[in-house]
């Protein structure tokens, strides 16, 4: 009866213990007492400029706080934004997005903005995968779930440009302050900032736009001021410019300044006409400066 009794003790001290190991590797969490985790859905469809949101439930509050990674399984960064925290290196797995469940808490919103651009694009679909955060974080249950956002293209009667380097051109040109605009005023951006971006009107001292009036709008770059970079250099301009999501036409500008070219703020000759839309019942033709057509509107 002694061995038994002993057996029976060295048995369930045996159970106990391998029991209380389990409970300190899941976080003292026990599966069956851990919340489980869902989204509210798993496809949204938006245009560029819109904002899908979605929201993680958990099926009962808890103490701890509880994160999920975001992984884009296919599809551009480019292409949307994020109020989730980016992070360049993430304890599990390449890069992605971080979103939190507070401590307490439910539930949690993030959103997924698709970025207006200036070009016409097909129908695109970013697809994410979320997943339990970090590596050992066992304070909910349930595996990954997948979702998508569609994305459709947006359009605007918009005049849109883009004033940028060509290429991986150094940072340090930005020292040139370049500025581009047409002569009827109908689309400027005059804001020193590196490139200059125009897509919708913002503040009618220095970037705006419009539509366009039928008729001819010469294109002009103009190089406001010239902070001193080294001198003797080509500048490898381009520009992009159209209307916002329905036509866009790209010049190369590379051999239209040197790093030494005069500028407009400390004398003369910064400004040049670098080609002309021609609108016609509202539609555009763009040309560069030898006359030659570089992108037509319905072609």
């Amino acid at each position: 009866m002694k061995n038994i009794l002993n057996y029976k003790y060295i048995l369930g001290l045996a159970v106990l213990l391998g029991f209380t190991s389990c409970l300190d590797d899941d976080q003292d969490y026990p599966a069956a007492d851990k919340p489980v985790a869902t989204l509210d859905m798993t496809s949204a469809s938006i245009a560029e400029g819109e904002t899908a949101t979605f929201t993680i439930n958990l099926s009962k509050a808890q103490a701890a706080a509880s994160d999920f990674k975001l992984d884009l399984l296919s599809g551009s960064a480019d292409d949307f934004s994020t109020d989730a925290a980016h992070l360049d290196e993430f304890e599990i797995g390449p890069e992605g997005w971080q979103v939190t469940v507070p401590g307490t808490a439910t539930s949690v919103e993030f959103n997924i903005t698709a970025l207006l651009d200036l070009y016409p694009e097909a129908p695109e679909t970013l697809k994410f995968r979320m997943t339990k955060g970090q590596q050992g974080n066992s304070t909910v249950a349930g595996g990954q779930i997948d979702f998508t956002v569609n994305i459709t293209n947006s359009s605007t009667l918009n005049c849109g440009l883009e004033l940028a380097w060509d290429g991986d051109a150094d940072d340090h040109l930005c020292d040139m302050d370049f500025d581009v605009f047409l002569d009827s005023f109908g689309a400027y951006a005059f804001t020193g900032d590196c490139p200059e971006y125009l897509i919708e009107p913002v503040n009618p001292s220095n970037l705006w736009t419009s539509e366009l009036a039928d008729g001819t709008h010469v294109i002009v770059v103009d190089l406001w001021d010239n902070h001193g970079v080294t001198p003797g250099l080509p500048v490898p301009l381009r520009l992009t410019i159209g209307k916002v999501g329905v036509v866009m036409a790209d010049m190369d500008l590379g051999d239209l300044y040197m790093t030494d070219s005069q500028d407009t703020a400390n004398g003369t000759g910064g400004d040049m006409a670098v080609g002309w839309i021609e609108v016609v019942n509202g539609l555009y033709s763009i040309y560069d400066i030898n006359g030659n057509l570089v992108a037509e509107e319905g072609i």
